[in-house]
């Protein structure tokens, strides 16, 4: 694990990330004390952290499966109508 100050994270962004993505933990310290960490990550990771850290996400899903036990489900093509005010069922004409 490396620590760097902003200073040399400005000048050097992208050597500390060539470093980060090579697998090594940096610490940045703003002022002496340490203030965030730079870890290397993949897609999946990424996901992941997305759906621990996003109160949104979280909320969103955990509403959908709630929504999926009770029993109330709606089809994409419905969910479409209503939200943008089309009519649901069937496909469009083509002129």
């Amino acid at each position: 694990m490396r620590f760097v100050n902003t200073v040399e994270l400005k000048n050097r962004l992208n050597a500390v990330l060539s470093e980060v993505g090579r697998g090594e933990a940096v610490v940045v310290t703003l002022r002496g004390k340490p203030t965030a960490t730079l870890l290397s990550t993949n897609e999946e990771e990424l996901d992941r952290m997305l759906f621990e850290r996003s109160t949104v996400v979280r909320e969103a899903v955990l509403a959908g499966l709630r929504d999926l036990s009770a029993g109330r489900v709606r089809t994409a093509r419905d969910y479409a109508a209503r939200r943008f005010g089309k009519k649901s069922g069937g496909r469009p004409k083509l002129a």
